[in-house]
């Protein structure tokens, strides 16, 4: 019996394996081409006349889309000189400081090699956290031979995804324990965000609370944002009263404090759980700063205006370490790669410092510096505070909308265009 079965086995075995690799060789090839496009596409934008500027910071540069001010600084270049000579590339990194930035600096000038790079960074530096190399890991041999395959990994997501489709609604999703040595599975990231999409709060929550504990700085930024979301959503206001009282000087936690502040009805729970942090915080600039911004979203602007300048005599009383020394790291590596710089202040904010800061950078004669305090002191008295920003992350200013990027642009593009570049570009 098995001797007549036996070839037909054979067969059927063999035309799966070839089948296999067949799925196994389009998956790979499909991989390369989209890799070859992208190399493609970068190498057009390293063509003969492209002037490259690579833009630098935290969620301030990074965030905004088509709006955000390095998109908008490229249209404005192109426009005013009448080419398409210029590629701005925003590098921006929501949630991480400094130490993230002046790390993969030198990686990211290789990737891109710019003519200049634009620097705006520091307001992070306070909840400054160690950044995870990888996000995936498995093991080696047979297992990792397995895992690494693309066919596997294509079964296994449509796998999870029937799974959850069909089960996970009704038990709720079976979250691994401990799963911080194998790395987070993206798969949960977008099983998280379709479950707030959705507007299931529960499951989104227990998702996002078991995201938020992972090593990856950037992921836990994000998920502790869409924490905010849901308890915005389902009035959850004791939890982000909790979130406020674990830090109230987390970038995110700011951000959740100054909307609370704009409900009287929440307003002196906030300023309770400041006041009771006053005599914990070291660096009292950020403080200060958090403490003026919720007086102005009640209207105190008097009161306010009183934390407003006891933090700017802060500012300029002395640099930040820490932020000063990954601004001297970077200004070697840029100095070394003969890359111009610009160094430029968040709106609002007094440019002394960072000059103070940098004043010992050993390529000085190549760093630019920019302030955006007057420009947007200007535009605050002609359209006022929310034209220019979504929030008060940073208590004295914040997200910047769309047209408070174009502000920041357009002050970039005087300096590139009539200083930095007046000859280049002859």
């Amino acid at each position: 019996m098995l001797k007549k079965i036996a070839p037909y086995l054979f067969t059927a075995v063999g035309s799966i394996l070839l089948v296999v690799l067949a799925v196994e060789v389009l998956l790979r090839g499909a991989g390369a081409l989209f890799l070859f496009i992208q190399e493609e596409k970068n190498k057009r934008s390293l063509g003969q006349g492209m002037y490259r500027i690579l833009c630098v910071g935290e969620s301030t540069t990074a965030l905004g889309g088509e709006s955000s001010y390095p998109a908008q600084l490229e249209r404005i270049l192109n426009e005013r000189s009448g080419s398409s000579r210029f590629k701005v590339i925003n590098k921006g990194v929501p949630g991480l400081g400094s130490g993230y930035i002046a790390e993969h600096l030198k990686s990211w000038i290789d990737e891109h090699a710019p003519q200049m790079v634009i620097v705006m960074m520091g307001i992070n530096d306070g909840s400054e956290r160690i950044p995870v190399n990888e996000l995936m890991r498995h093991g080696g041999g047979l297992r990792g031979f397995l895992v690494d395959l693309r066919i596997y990994k294509l079964c296994r997501w449509i796998y999870i995804g029937v799974k959850e489709r069909f089960a996970g609604q009704k038990k709720g999703l079976e979250l691994p324990v401990n799963d911080s040595a194998k790395g987070l599975d993206p798969k949960l990231v977008v099983l998280a965000e379709l479950a707030l999409r959705e507007k299931e709060y529960v499951q989104a929550e227990k998702l996002f609370l078991y995201i938020a504990k992972q090593g990856n700085p950037l992921i836990n930024w994000k998920a502790r944002m869409r924490l905010h979301e849901i308890y915005f959503a389902t009035d959850n206001i004791p939890a982000l009263l909790g979130m406020i009282g674990k830090n109230p000087l987390e970038p995110v936690n700011i951000d959740v404090a100054m909307r609370l502040c704009k409900d009287h009805r929440y307003f002196s729970y906030v300023m309770d759980l400041l006041d009771g942090h006053s005599l914990k915080v070291k660096d009292k600039m950020p403080w200060h700063d958090l403490m003026g911004g919720c007086l102005s979203n009640q209207g105190l602007k008097d009161q306010a205006k009183v934390f407003f300048d006891l933090a700017r005599q802060e500012e300029l009383s002395g640099v930040g370490v820490f932020t000063q020394s990954n601004y001297l790291r970077m200004m070697e590596i840029l100095d070394k790669k003969s890359v111009e710089v610009v160094v430029m202040q968040y709106p609002l904010r007094s440019l002394a410092s960072l000059k103070l800061m940098l004043s010992d950078a050993v390529n000085h004669e190549r760093i630019f510096f920019l302030g955006n305090e007057s420009n947007f002191q200007k535009a605050l008295m002609q359209v006022g505070y929310d034209a220019l920003f979504t929030d008060r992350f940073a208590g004295d200013f914040g997200h910047c909308t769309p047209e408070g990027n174009r502000l920041i642009a357009s002050n970039l593009a005087d300096l590139i265009l009539e200083k930095v570049l007046k000859t280049a570009l002859k």
